[in-house]
């Protein structure tokens, strides 16, 4: 499994390298006009950098099968980041007055989810349903392997001495 993963991310930074070279080969001048840039190459890598008029930054690098980083920070402090490899997931975002949340979640659709409050309180809530159903596929028997009766192989010879 730590095989593939690295494989993915080795493909996953090869495909971003090159939209970056593709960034960085853009003239002075169109990297001067604006504050927002949304660098893509033709296999849905990319890299996409926003700055509002109010403050507001966003920084979002994602590959083709939707595994990336993004990032995105607001005036009054409040911040939020987001990754996903291979269909897992981890967010946190923190609040304007301090209430903060974390999220996580598995390819198997198994949720964490921890939310503080402005006053402190921390509720914590966890949804194992995933991993519990694979868990009760491999413990159950399927019915299609259970013996029967009816075998279609001959019965077993018997010596006659």
């Amino acid at each position: 499994m730590q095989k593939l993963e690295f494989g993915a991310a080795k493909f996953m930074l090869k495909g971003l390298s090159l939209a970056l070279v593709a960034f960085l080969l853009q003239p002075l001048h169109a990297q001067a006009r604006g504050n927002d840039w949304t660098v893509t190459d033709g296999a849905g890598n990319g890299i996409q950098i926003k700055n509002s008029l109010f403050g507001k930054k966003t920084r979002v690098v994602k590959d083709a099968l939707g595994d990336g980083f993004a990032e995105e920070k607001g005036i009054f402090g409040n911040k939020k980041s987001e990754v996903s490899l291979l269909g897992n997931k981890f967010a946190s975002k923190k609040g304007l007055l301090g209430d903060s949340q974390i999220e996580a979640g598995t390819i198997f659709g198994d949720k964490i989810i921890s939310k503080k409050g402005i006053f402190g309180r921390r509720k914590t809530s966890v949804d194992l349903s995933g991993s519990s159903q694979l868990l009760k596929s491999f413990m159950t028997k399927s019915p299609n392997l259970a013996p029967t009766n009816n075998t279609i192989l001959p019965p077993m010879p018997t010596s006659s001495q």
